[in-house]
């Protein structure tokens, strides 16, 4: 089953709070990919896109005929990629505090606006699915 869009978010939130906590490692170390297994880029978020034939970078070639769409979260920029991001600090931090910073402000980015409308269908069919299912019994 597909994971939905409070899940992955869940997710992410879950492995940068990891991350903060163990600064000297990486994404790749993050012990609930045995749960989840392979993912793109190492990001349920990356992962959950290409799933679904969407991407967030424009730049990739890989992804053509994908949809292009906002990344999940609030970067202040189109993706994690650009320059500035706390992505970007995480990935060139040269101490473990840094690491950690960018880790928790990560942790802590909220939806994008695009996918904001999208979570309130999506809990608006779980809640009818609750219902249909609570009437059917």
């Amino acid at each position: 089953m597909k994971p939905t869009i409070k899940e992955v978010f869940k997710r992410h939130k879950k492995m940068w709070r990891w991350l903060a906590k163990h600064p000297e490692l990486s994404k790749e170390h993050w012990p609930g990919w045995k749960k989840y297994k392979s993912f793109k880029n190492h990001c349920h978020i990356c992962s959950f896109l290409k799933r679904n034939k969407m991407w967030c970078s424009p730049i990739d070639r890989w992804a053509y005929g994908y949809k292009i769409v906002p990344c999940l979260l609030n970067w202040g920029k189109p993706y994690c990629d650009c320059q500035g991001t706390y992505f970007t600090r995480w990935c060139k931090a040269k101490t473990e505090l840094a690491r950690k910073r960018n880790a928790l402000l990560i942790a802590n980015l909220t939806i994008n606006n695009y996918w904001k409308k999208l979570l309130k269908k999506e809990e608006k069919n779980e809640n009818n699915m609750e219902v249909h299912i609570g009437t059917r019994s």
